[in-house]
């Protein structure tokens, strides 16, 4: 299936990215405290729910969903998504009760999904919740979202823009690509100075991006499949390169990685063709640090 996703990615990112997701969540375990926050957030947050027996409770239009039960009160999570649906609202409450989560996968491969409105009691989006969503052009943050698990937007293959209200606490967004400020292992945001990129979507104007310079981390598969970038300038500082942070990125020519990237993960440049000069952090080459770059997948399928 690899060896398929190689040859078809600009056709098929949303369909052959789903065999990625154990290596990714492994990977991503390992970098370290300041890039596991989230994933700690998530953790923290279900630990207050009931545990689902995969019952589910009602259905509402297109969604079905379950009732959870929490120490604040009842709400209500969305579990999935009608496969054929083509435009949904999710409203604030379902059976007079907030509409506060987003379930894992919940839009997987709703490849004629064009438009989604998010309620402003939404609290979690949780992993790869809009996968495959190819039709999907654009996304609206509402303000109290303060959890976006991994990779929410691979194979949105029609994703131009993503939004983030004023007055959200965790993420912000510039010119419609998505940022996260940096937080504690508990989820807590600590500098507003400091952030990630989420999610540079995959239909996004421009040929060159110029990451800015308070960008310490770059998510799992944050530029993956752009088809139109050519050069992307990493800041000085950046500390987390993620993994296949720009797989499939097959206009992407060179890029300069600063030194003060520590232990990138795997499979960053994984199917970029026309990828023709990168330089690698840490100095001069050693046999040590290249045979590191060689044999961790960083350049698989770079044919140039």
């Amino acid at each position: 299936e690899e060896n398929v996703a190689e040859t078809t990615a600009v056709t098929t990112a949303g369909t052959t990215v789903s065999t990625d997701t154990a290596a990714q969540t492994t990977e991503s375990a390992a970098v370290g405290t300041e890039m596991t926050a989230v994933t700690t957030l998530e953790t923290e947050i279900c630990q207050d729910t009931r545990i689902w027996t995969g019952e589910v409770d009602g259905t509402y239009g297109d969604l079905t969903y379950i009732v959870c039960n929490y120490s604040d009160g009842d709400c209500i999570e969305i579990l999935s998504c009608e496969k054929d649906a083509v435009s949904v609202e999710i409203p604030e409450e379902i059976e007079g009760l907030p509409v506060r989560f987003i379930n894992r996968e919940a839009f997987l491969d709703c490849a004629d999904l064009k438009s989604v409105t998010l309620p402003e009691n939404l609290e979690n989006m949780s992993h790869h919740a809009f996968w495959g969503c190819h039709s999907l052009e654009y996304l609206y943050i509402p303000k109290n979202v303060n959890y976006i698990g991994a990779t929410p937007f691979v194979g949105c293959t029609s994703l131009k823009n993503i939004d983030v209200a004023p007055e959200n606490e965790c993420y912000r967004s510039e010119n419609g690509i998505l940022f996260e400020y940096e937080r504690d292992s508990h989820g807590t945001v600590i500098s507003k100075e400091n952030e990630y990129l989420i999610c540079y979507p995959t239909n996004h104007e421009g040929t060159e991006y110029v990451v800015p310079d308070s960008v310490i981390g770059i998510f799992d598969s944050a530029f993956y499949a752009n088809q139109s970038l050519t050069s992307v300038i990493l800041p000085e500082g950046l500390k987390h390169i993620l993994p296949d942070a720009f797989k499939y990125c097959t206009k992407l020519v060179s890029m300069d990685i600063p030194d003060s990237v520590d232990s990138p993960c795997g499979g960053i440049f994984h199917g970029c063709t026309n990828l023709a000069s990168v330089k690698l952090p840490g100095g001069e080459a050693t046999d040590d640090n290249f045979s590191y770059w060689l044999h961790s997948n960083f350049f698989g399928n770079c044919i140039n």
